[in-house]
């Protein structure tokens, strides 16, 4: 590949003296012209420092210490102080002044919406639309276009310039005073940049004497010689390019980085000007297309150098042209942003196929392992890939979000040399470790020849040296040739009861391998893979021999049997090389392999021992399906490469041992880098010895090999620094094919699951886990990781989040290292659901086989099971759900998230309804508190009917009406047997629930009102009902029975005191408020209910706190006529008249003296009074048209929460109870005041800041924007006792959709 530069030329370039509008230069960028001044000005003070001309600077022309800088600093300082630079940021008065008379001859103001207007800060809004900053001292002007329709309409005034000019000028006055501190803030920066460059560039790099050539400080522009006198000589002054960390292009406005002087300058070169479009800079652009046109249609990849500062439309259009050349380009680029987000964008828009990432910010080998997998990014990057739906219908897989691909370099041409970051020993197994990933990875020339000081790309002119041939590989120790496991014979000869082999093969286990009698000798046959053996024979359990062949003594000193598997050994030596390349050729050979191969990478660290293994998923028989590095890093600078190397690790391997392919450490002395010379005609690097032992011999110098059944492992007793050991390793076949058999999972059996399996198998919370599971089982946890479900979705969602962090999932994966842990706890819970027994199994099949793969490997393979069994589940739901949900990734999150709530508790269950609805996770979950009947009601459309859960939706409807009393829903279920009737307002929501569910299950909907119900109460006397429970009676009901005496009871008044009223069922309540009392007013049609002890409405927090005095006093009671029950009573009306005109249900309205008061009579009736009662006009001379009191009024435009309170101040407080009003009876409303209300609520109630609707106008007297629950103090509103809830912003959406999705269907109506 080849390096392209699409930011920068050199600054000699000889095309820029006739092309200057080519480079960033003060004609076509004006702004950089304050920078330009003060760039000049550094130059001046330079040379008379070099002059020493500068009076406070006595040891001038040199800077060789602090002191010496201090000087030059408060020197600058004094100086910087009285430029007059900051009159680069102020307005031209003159102009502003001569732009607002032009503009009030013909104003344009009408287009100003005046209610914004009359919010807009001024300031902000003039220094937005100004422009001109930094162009020339007093040379900011502002579009007075923008601003003056603003200015007139916040003035109310109407050419009248006097007023408007001295309103403006004091804006204006407002803005110079902005910029002169920002102006301020920017020489604070400059001089604390300049003083960091020279104490770079002159007394860290020993350069300390000033002169001309060199200077202070690095020029940021240089001027071109013109070769056309009549242009503009602003067009030859150019801006240098640099470096500096920011994610847009640093020579624009308005971060004027050059002034501030944050820019690392590279004074050899220009910074490009390609301007917006390609007629900004034509030269340039057609330049530039010859340039990557050329090098596409030559290389196979590209580099983008410096691409975090080129514009994207640049790199976007160059890209695509390169592509349109070469349409198999491969570009990666140099993008340093330091935001995975930014990072995203660019890869995104551009095309880019991989990203530079580099190793240098790695100073341990938990540091590496990091730097290793944020660059991999292999452990669940595929784990979030699912089926889709497109718009046909056709399935499609939606791939997942992973991060780009990385080119991972141990040292790039722009770092400091390995030796002036890490010891010098840290190279070796850094670049090893590299070559590990299965990535592409790469090293820049003369790290592995030691070069001690990196070199300048630019001023370096010398060659580097020829280098002897690195030996072939071979010779390098690597012997390619396969070797397949072989029988081997075990015979020994002599008097003994019981013979047994134990050896390296089977950990020198006395039992595992027993021998035959076989006449005079004693027989058995093993079959082992390729390798040396030690072993002795153990007779009657503990005399321990040798047998009669070749004997061998090992690294301890104890002679042992030896057999050689695979043929004779080749002979082992010790050989040093001078540099690391014969090294980088074996880790290049056992790279390409890994890059080749379908591999899984683990990495482990113990201590400052790095351990990458990388299992083969598919493999040819025979051969080798592992690979293993073992390497002592030793990044510590100044040890020496000294360190305790009498250490002893156990590393266990992905399979049995196959090979040594590698063992190897270095050593270069401190003291030959310290007195290191560079040779004038060629480059060279320090001497080192880099120790290599061929053909796997020196593996027995620092570890022992412990042979296992399936998988072995070393046990190392010496490790020295920087020592890298690489073995291959070999599976069973019967291994092998388990672990193909991972990598292509089939679908697990998950069709068809009810919402109950479905709820069980992903999530459940804590207290649903702990009472399903009868032994208290909780979620499991890990060290500093709490999934939220104890189902498979609380794993996945904490696996998801290693897309961004590989190291955020790491105590989970540290778990199923470390044990079974985990996996035994799913496969048990799941166990325990009988319906998930398929699934059970297939999880069984899969995780038993994870349970016997090595540690390392474990996680890896756990992430696919669990995601590939997640992603299934939701398929099948999906497959089950309507359109809707298929095509849009937010709707199929939305789909899932209803399986949380619906789930099989025992102590919610009644009667045959065993799935029931959560109120809310974690709290609202078990027992009496789960099943509340408003938050079901409201819930249960979105939850179960829009997906197409119909009989699940049927099941909760009757599961509720079945115990109805006194005309109402209960508001807690509990069972029935604890149910409370304290809520107004959920025989509304049920109504509205019931009245979706006829209309959305046209097959079973209509039938509904004739199913036939067991009533749980057989009276609404407590004590009747009791004596009838006793004597065994039953009562039954049809829904529409239930249906009509809800409506009978409301229309004729519902009075009673809620059953074992006191502190049993309410800590906080007063006896008043346990006195339950509707009724309905005759004249409006209005339902009024409640009173101020009691709160029947949603709003239904109650005071508990003796300190603040408010127990038992509810903090918004709502009593009377509220808004949202008059409109859900409006809806209830208008489905009940249509489904008795339907012929579904019986009832055509209520008796009332004698006759039947009809559903669409008393609808009539609400539509007559509802405005009048409601509604407060802004207009207060309409007033005495409506139902107002005006010492009460707070907002007009807006219409009453309740009506007949109490407290007459509790009608006008302005909540968004509305909307639930608006949505479901639109035709109680007035649309042109229905429209104002919505708009308010829209600006007034919904905030940026806010997490969802406000439940108070906030200039309400009683609002208290914060509530919160442990608020023990004093305050009699907050104390426990909000006035303003908290709720999530899905009540915004749906505020702002359905209230507009109204607007909307009345406008088509009404044309």
């Amino acid at each position: 590949f080849i390096d392209i530069v699409l930011n920068h030329t050199a600054s000699d370039s000889d095309w820029l003296e006739e092309h200057p509008d080519g480079a960033y230069n003060l004609h076509n960028c004006p702004f950089l012209k304050v920078a330009w001044e003060f760039d000049k000005f550094l130059a001046d003070f330079s040379r008379l420092y070099s002059e020493k001309k500068v009076p406070e600077c006595v040891y001038a022309p040199y800077v060789g210490n602090e002191s010496d800088l201090r000087a030059v600093i408060s020197a600058l300082e004094g100086r910087i102080r009285k430029l007059p630079l900051d009159q680069y940021f102020l307005y031209d008065r003159g102009q502003a002044k001569e732009d607002l008379k032009s503009y009030l001859e013909n104003p344009d103001a009408e287009h100003v919406d005046k209610a914004k207007a009359t919010k807009v800060n001024m300031v902000d809004y003039i220094m937005k639309h100004s422009s001109g900053y930094g162009s020339k001292p007093y040379g900011v002007t502002l579009d007075i276009h923008k601003v003056g329709g603003i200015l007139l309409v916040k003035n109310n005034v109407r050419n009248n310039f006097d007023v408007l000019w001295k309103e403006l000028s004091g804006y204006l006055d407002q803005c110079d005073n902005h910029w002169r501190g920002k102006y301020q803030g920017f020489m604070k920066e400059a001089l604390h940049c300049i003083e960091g460059g020279i104490r770079y560039e002159k007394i860290q790099l020993d350069n300390t004497r000033v002169t001309d050539k060199n200077p202070l400080t690095r020029r940021y522009f240089t001027e071109l010689k013109s070769k056309a006198p009549d242009r503009d000589p602003d067009e030859f002054i150019v801006a240098h390019n640099g470096w500096v960390m920011v994610t847009e292009d640093f020579a624009t406005p308005m971060g004027f980085h050059y002034l501030r002087r944050l820019i690392v300058i590279w004074d050899d070169s220009v910074k490009l000007y390609y301007g917006a479009k390609k007629e900004d800079s034509p030269y340039l652009w057609s330049r530039m297309e010859k340039y990557i046109g050329d090098m596409a249609s030559i290389f196979q990849g590209v580099r983008i150098d410096n691409c975090h500062s080129t514009p994207l439309h640049v790199l976007e259009y160059f890209v695509n042209f390169a592509r349109s050349k070469n349409p198999s380009l491969f570009v990666f680029a140099e993008l340093f942003t330091k935001d995975a987000r930014m990072d995203a964008v660019y890869v995104r828009q551009i095309g880019l196929n991989a990203l530079i990432r580099e190793s240098v910010y790695a100073f341990n080998a938990w540091g590496l392992s990091d730097t290793i997998r944020k660059a991999v990014a292999d452990l669940g990057s595929d784990s979030g890939s699912e089926e889709v739906y497109l718009t046909s219908g056709q399935k499609t897989q939606l791939l997942a979000a992973t991060k780009p691909r990385a080119l991972l370099y141990d040292i790039t041409h722009d770092n400091q040399s390995p030796m002036d970051i890490w010891n010098p020993q840290a190279i070796l197994p850094l670049f090893c470790s590299l070559a590990m990933t299965g990535i592409p990875v790469g090293s820049t020339r003369g790290v592995d020849e030691f070069l001690p000081k990196s070199l300048s790309v630019v001023e370096e002119r010398r060659l580097y040296q020829m280098l002897p041939d690195i030996p072939d590989e071979e010779d390098l120790g690597l012997d390619k040739k396969e070797s397949s496991e072989q029988k081997c014979d075990f015979v020994f000869t002599g008097q003994a009861s019981k013979v047994a082999v134990a050896g390296t093969f089977n950990n020198w286990s006395s039992t595992a391998n027993l021998l035959e009698k076989d006449g005079d000798a004693w027989r058995t046959s093993i079959t082992l893979g390729p390798g040396k053996y030690y072993f002795k024979y153990v007779l009657n359990d503990n005399n321990w021999v040798n047998g009669s062949g070749p004997t061998e003594r090992d690294h301890s000193g104890n002679v042992n049997n030896v057999i050689n598997v695979g043929g004779p050994q080749k002979e082992g030596k010790l050989v040093i090389y001078d540099d690391l390349r014969p090294i980088r050729k074996i880790m290049n050979h056992v790279h390409t392999i890994i890059g080749n191969s379908n591999s899984n990478m683990s990495i482990n660290v113990m201590d400052d021992v790095i351990v990458i293994t990388q299992q083969l998923t598919k493999m040819k028989g025979g051969e080798d399906s592992g690979y293993a590095l073992i390497a002592r890093t030793n990044f510590t600078k100044g040890s020496n490469g000294m360190c305790d190397e009498n250490v002893s690790k156990l590393v266990q391997l992905p399979g049995k041992l196959s090979k040594v392919l590698l063992t190897c450490n270095m050593f270069i002395d401190h003291g030959a880098i310290q007195g290191f010379k560079q040779q004038q005609g060629v480059i060279t690097g320090v001497k080192g010895k880099v120790y290599s032992h061929l053909f796997g011999s020196g593996l027995k110098y620092f570890a022992n090999v412990k042979h296992g059944d399936t998988h072995d492992a070393l046990e190392f007793f010496k490790m020295p620094a920087s020592l890298c050991v690489v073995v291959s390793t070999k599976l069973s076949t019967g291994k092998a094919k388990t672990i193909e058999a991972l990598e292509s999972l089939e679908d697990p059996p998950v069709v068809g699951l009810s919402m109950g399996a479905v709820n069980h198998l992903l999530f459940r919370c804590n207290p649903e886990e702990q009472e399903f599971s009868k032994v208290g089982r909780t979620i499991y946890e890990f060290h500093g990781i709490s999934p939220k479900y104890a189902g498979i979705a609380g794993l996945v969602h904490e696996f998801n989040k290693c897309r961004n962090d590989p190291n955020a999932c790491k105590s989970i994966f540290d778990n199923i290292k470390e044990g079974n842990w985990l996996i035994d706890y799913h496969l048990q819970r799941i166990k325990e659901y009988p319906e998930l027994n398929e699934v059970y199994n297939w999880m069984l099949k899969h995780l038993s086989t994870i349970k016997e793969l090595p540690g390392d490997v474990r996680p890896k393979w756990f992430v696919k099971v669990i995601t590939r069994l997640f992603y299934a589940v939701k398929r099948a739901i999906l497959e089950s759900a309507p359109d809707i949900f298929r095509h849009d990734e937010f709707y199929s999150g939305l789909l899932l998230s209803t399986y949380q709530f619906m789930g099989y508790v025992p102590s919610a269950v009644y009667r045959s309804h065993k799935v029931t609805m959560s109120a809310g996770l974690p709290h609202f979950t078990v027992q009496y508190m789960r099943c509340w009947g408003r938050d079901t009601m409201i819930s249960l459309p979105g939850m179960l009917m829009i997906p197409g859960k119909m009989e699940v939706a049927r099941d909760v409807l009757m599961m509720f009406a079945e115990v109805s009393r006194h005309g109402l829903i209960p508001n807690l279920h509990s069972q029935g047997k604890g149910a409370r009737f304290n809520a107004r307002d959920a025989t509304w929501f049920f109504m509205e629930a019931l009245q979706q569910y006829v209309i959305r299950d046209k097959e079973n909907g209509p039938g509904f009102f004739k199913e036939k119900l067991e009533m749980e109460f057989l009276s609404n006397d407590q004590k009747e009902h009791e004596r009838r429970q006793a004597q065994g009676e039953k009562r039954f009901m049809t829904v529409e029975e239930v249906v009509q005496n809800i409506m009978t009871s409301h229309f004729k008044g519902i009075d009673f005191v809620e059953w074992n009223a006191g502190k049993r069922i309410d800590e906080h309540m007063t006896s008043e408020g346990f006195h339950i009392k509707i009724s309905t007013d005759r004249n409006t049609g209005f339902i009024h209910g409640g009173n101020r002890a009691n709160c029947g409405t949603w709003m239904d927090k109650m005071g508990s706190s003796e300190k603040a005095k408010n127990k038992g006093v509810p903090g918004s009671s709502r009593d009377g006529a509220d808004v949202e029950i008059i409109g859900l009573l409006r809806s209830a009306l208008r489905f009940l008249a249509q489904s008795y005109t339907e012929g579904i249900f019986s009832f055509e309205g209520v008796e009332h003296e004698g006759k039947v008061f009809t559903y669409l009579e008393w609808g009539a009736l609400i539509d007559k009074n509802f405005e009048r009662h409601f509604w407060i006009p802004k207009d207060s001379a309409e007033w005495e048209n409506y139902r107002i009191e005006r010492k009460w009024v707070q907002q007009t435009g807006i219409y009453k929460d309740v009506i007949g309170a109490t407290d007459p101040a509790t009608e006008y407080r302005f909540r968004p109870n509305i909307a639930i009003a608006l949505s479901v009876a639109p035709e109680m409303f007035d649309k042109e005041h229905a429209r104002c209300v919505i708009n308010k609520m829209q600006e007034e109630l919904i905030t940026p800041t806010s997490l969802g609707i406000k439940t108070l106008h906030p200039a309400d007297k009683a609002y208290r924007p914060r509530y919160v629950n442990n608020d023990d103090g004093t305050d009699f509103s907050t104390a426990h006792v909000p006035v303003s809830y908290t709720h999530l912003r899905a009540h915004e959406t749906v505020l702002d959709l359905v209230c507009r999705l109204l607007l909307e269907k009345k406008k088509k109506k009404k044309k």
